[in-house]
């Protein structure tokens, strides 16, 4: 990378990062907030780092890299490499996470989580593969709930995917619910040995209900327990994150006396 490479891709990190925090529209009251939980929130430690630090002294004094320092390496860049800690499902974001994520609105969840179930938590635009991973996992699931307990779980789903809807109670985001109901209901009463044929169709039908995929994201978490912090992790919980969101902070009109 040439004069000022580094400089540059620090400056698309950020510009990403913005996008995503800046689209959800943060109240002025949940700007302080968030600033607040990184305050209040202790930083977790991280071995990788000390490591990292570790190899950078040695390789300024002098001495290569080792077998164990280009494993260590790889372990960082490669999520889930050997030695690596699985990535943490949904329920278990760290406690900055959990603070963070509570004081979205459901629309705010949504939005982060559609911007961020790519690999390793990169932005992904909705497109026909997302839908068909959607549906696929959504019938894995659907395999597991008897008829009994199939309106309560079926109920729960539509109001997920209902969330950006309008505001809670109203009749626009109750239309919605309606409609999800009632796709639900109609794929649930595909065979599952017929659901391989009839993917295709069902993805269509869905997208023609959810365009752009936000409102499906509230339910692709729950159908996928990482997609939380995967998400959080390309967003609020990045390292620039905290500095990030002290800028817009301070770039905001302030209030006339």
């Amino acid at each position: 990378m040439g004069r000022g490479g580094g400089q540059m891709q620090s400056v698309i990190e950020d510009i990403f990062i913005l996008n995503r925090i800046v689209t959800l529209q943060l109240t002025d009251g949940q700007l302080t907030a968030i600033l607040d939980a990184y305050a209040k929130t202790p930083a977790a430690a991280d071995d990788r780092v000390t490591k990292l630090l570790q190899i950078r002294q040695n390789l300024v004094q002098g001495n290569a890299l080792t077998d164990t320092d280009l494993n260590a390496l790889r372990g960082v860049f490669q999520r889930g490499g050997p030695g690596q800690q699985q990535p943490a499902p949904a329920s278990a974001l760290s406690p900055l996470g959990q603070a963070i994520w509570g004081l979205l609105t459901e629309q705010q969840q949504a939005m982060v989580l559609a911007g961020g179930q790519g690999p390793g938590g990169s932005a992904q635009p909705w497109d026909r593969n997302r839908t068909l991973d959607f549906l696929t996992r959504l019938n894995a699931a659907m395999d597991g709930v008897d008829e009994a307990a199939w309106p309560a779980k079926r109920d729960a789903w539509a109001e997920a995917m209902a969330a950006t809807a309008g505001v809670a109670g109203s009749q626009e985001r109750a239309n919605k619910r309606a409609i999800y109901v009632d796709f639900l209901d109609r794929m649930y009463q595909v065979p599952g040995a017929e659901f391989e044929q009839k993917k295709q169709e069902l993805a269509a039908s869905l997208e023609a209900l959810v365009p752009d995929g936000n409102s499906l994201a509230l339910v692709y978490a729950q159908l996928d327990p990482g997609a939380v912090v995967r998400a959080m992790d390309a967003s609020f919980l990045g390292y620039k994150a905290q500095g990030l969101l002290k800028e817009i902070q301070a770039a905001r009109p302030k209030p006339a006396q």
